[in-house]
């Protein structure tokens, strides 16, 4: 964006390099130590954090849909049915929920880290960079599994679970959560390569 001829306040303005370092325009004393913290330790958190939430809420949406097929879905005769497949429904969900909470741990670690401000170091900073993209990908890979799981009923367009699906996945593709770049950095700071 640029704006010609508006004053802004020396408050309201900072130097891209400051805003990537965390340095901050206020005095150290008055602005949280999470203000100071450097963008890359901080910046996939704003993105993997609502992958997250709807990473729960597709598990939720799926554990929903689960129990009342297995409570209620007829025995046909020559088919498998949902008793036939009830393994791979209890594993789906299993796997999933697991593969959610270990996202979860790694994201408080991060947020923990993203706290410390200026505190935080260059090992800390590609560390949460490392670990919001492999937050991200076991987060897609659950939520890949329960919709494909959910069969055709988890695709309608009027249902929950394509929406939590296509949200996770979207975010997945931003630039600053791929795991590649990530890696590199990480394991560039960890060996001083």
């Amino acid at each position: 964006m640029v704006v010609e001829d508006v004053f802004v306040p020396t408050p309201r303005a900072f130097d891209r390099a400051d805003l990537f370092a965390g340095r901050t325009v206020e005095s150290a004393h008055t602005a949280p130590a999470c203000y100071s913290a450097p963008l890359q330790a901080v910046n996939g958190l704003s993105f993997v954090i609502p992958a997250l939430g709807a990473s729960r809420g597709a598990l939720e949406e799926f554990s929903s849909y689960i129990a009342g097929k297995i409570r209620n879905a007829p025995v046909l005769p020559g088919v498998p049915g949902v008793q036939g497949n009830r393994a791979t429904y209890e594993m789906a969900l299993a796997r999933s929920a697991g593969e959610i909470d270990a996202a979860q741990l790694l994201l408080e670690r991060a947020t923990a880290i993203a706290d410390q401000g200026a505190a935080v170091t260059p090992l800390d900073t590609t560390r949460n960079l490392r670990d919001c993209s492999l937050a991200v990908d076991l987060l897609v890979t659950a939520v890949d599994r329960i919709f494909r799981t959910a069969g055709t009923t988890g695709q309608s367009s009027s249902g929950p679970l394509q929406r939590f699906w296509r949200d996770v996945n979207s975010i997945s593709t931003h630039m600053a959560i791929q795991f590649e770049p990530a890696a590199r950095a990480y394991t560039s700071t960890l060996l001083k390569v």
